[in-house]
């Protein structure tokens, strides 16, 4: 079974900030991985925080080295969810794999089948196109993909990823009132993505 190496052990800042550039550009010129932009740009971003942070923090000062040091725990969230993404949507295919700036590492036991998740529930939220999508944990999970579109026939449904989430909720705002979406929710583990939740409907308001 091949798996994602993210490779964090070991590297300095800088290092860290080098490694999310090349995983950032990667991504960004794969077609297989380009279609998750919010992901990208969340690299990109806790990248570019944590190069100020390390100018910042050459001074010495205790409250620029403790900013500095939460924008390193930041970016490694990033670089661990790129690299799960990328394992789950390059089937192990080395070439796919290290495009993304990432390499392949082999795992001797099986990855365990993942359950669908359960419990999905929408909820609105107080602001006018904003709702909270919520779920049971699922077991082996490492995150999750929130899906959505809006075409009534369930056979048509063309479904586009919007989120990436590491816990089992979300926040969807931007929605356009009065229009109905559809939701759904798949858990990524080691063995790729598991079955989706239910799907659930509501009118954003």
């Amino acid at each position: 079974m091949l798996k994602v190496k993210i490779g964090l052990r070991g590297l300095n800042p800088n290092e860290k900030v080098e490694k999310a550039q090349r995983v950032a550009s990667g991504m960004s010129e794969s077609t297989v991985y380009s279609k998750n932009r919010k992901l990208i740009e969340e690299l990109i971003s806790a990248q570019i925080a944590l190069s100020k942070a390390i100018e910042m923090a050459e001074y010495g000062d205790r409250r620029a080295i403790a900013a500095r040091n939460l924008c390193v725990k930041n970016l490694d969230a990033k670089l661990r969810q790129a690299a799960s993404y990328v394992e789950a949507f390059s089937n192990g295919n080395r070439e796919e794999v290290e495009k993304s700036g990432f390499e392949l590492r082999k795992r001797n036991n099986q990855p365990k089948p993942l359950a669908n998740p359960d419990n999905f529930r929408i909820k609105r939220t107080d602001n006018e196109g904003e709702l909270i999508l919520s779920w049971s944990p699922v077991k082996n999970s490492k995150n999750y993909l929130v899906q959505s579109c809006t075409n009534e026939s369930e056979k048509d449904r063309n479904w586009m990823t919007i989120s990436y989430s590491t816990k089992s909720r979300c926040l969807v705002d931007n929605l356009e009132p009065g229009k109905r979406y559809y939701f759904r929710v798949l858990a990524i583990g080691a063995g790729g993505i598991g079955p989706p939740s239910t799907t659930e409907s509501i009118m954003a308001a």
